[in-house]
C-alpha cells in the first residue's frame, strides 16, 4: 500500500496515505476517541490491544487531530479509531511506514497468525 513517498496514514474523514511519517486520527465527542492500539496475538486465537500514547494533538474543526509518529511505532499490526467511514482501521507498520491496511479484525487476526 505505502511507498517511500507516503509512509503515513490520515484517518480523518477518510483513509488516506500521506507524506508525513505519522498516523493521524481524530477525536470527536460521541463519534471517535482517536486512539491507536498495537495488536498482539494471545494463544493464537485472540487479539490483545495495547494502547499507544499520542505525542501530537491539535484542535481541528469540531474535534482534535491526534498524531502518532510512525518512526516511534514498532513493526507490527495496529488498529486506530477515528472519524473515517470505517470508524476502526486495521493496518501494518514496517520500517516506520504503513505497508498495508486490512478490511476488518478477522483478516488482521489471520495475518497476525502468519507473522
Amino acid at each position: 500500500m505505502s511507498d517511500a513517498d507516503e509512509p503515513g496514514l490520515s484517518l480523518v474523514r477518510g483513509v488516506t496515505p500521506i507524506r508525513a511519517r505519522k498516523i493521524i486520527t481524530e477525536r470527536v465527542s460521541g463519534m471517535s476517541d482517536g486512539r491507536l492500539y498495537q495488536l498482539k496475538l494471545i494463544a493464537r486465537k485472540y487479539i490483545k490491544p495495547d494502547e499507544i500514547e499520542s505525542t501530537d494533538e491539535e484542535a481541528q474543526g469540531e474535534g482534535m487531530a491526534v498524531g502518532y509518529p510512525t518512526d516511534d511505532l514498532n513493526d507490527g499490526f495496529y488498529k486506530a479509531n477515528s472519524t473515517c467511514d470505517e470508524r476502526t482501521v486495521f493496518f501494518e507498520i514496517a520500517g516506520g511506514a504503513v505497508v498495508r491496511t486490512f478490511p476488518n479484525e478477522r483478516r488482521t487476526l489471520q495475518e497476525l497468525k502468519r507473522a
